[in-house]
């Protein structure tokens, strides 16, 4: 799902999968986004968004796509992979630092994942 910022695409994105499996499967929520941010309006959608999510569902609050992809079998929602890509920068570095082997090994994890999978991100 991409969509502009504020655009609705995570809401989107929740109701796409939960519709595709029924409301009452479980999905594994992984939210890329800083949750260490002290932005008041950050942390109130990050708020708004778990708030959101049904009960029977899991998050997992981490920036790293590739390494927790592939620790569980369970539909996965990922929202979103600019915050992926953000928080990867910010690791290698914004001037001189690749992301070429990061991108590539996120991508291997997206084309390895057999169970339902849907990923959100800006149309940047």
């Amino acid at each position: 799902m991409l969509g502009g910022i504020k655009s609705g695409k995570s809401r989107w994105a929740e109701a796409a999968i939960a519709e595709s499996l029924g409301p009452v499967e479980p999905v594994r929520y992984l939210a890329t986004g800083s949750v260490v941010d002290t932005d008041p309006a950050w942390l109130r959608r990050i708020a708004q968004h778990r708030d959101r999510r049904p009960q029977h569902w899991s998050t997992v609050e981490s920036d790293d796509i590739p390494t927790q992809l592939p620790l569980s079998a369970a539909p996965t929602l990922v929202d979103d992979v600019c915050g992926w890509l953000t928080a990867t920068l910010d690791r290698r570095g914004w001037e001189n630092g690749s992301v070429s082997a990061d991108v590539d090994e996120m991508l291997a994890a997206v084309a390895s994942f057999t169970s339902p999978l849907v990923l959100v991100s800006h149309e940047v």
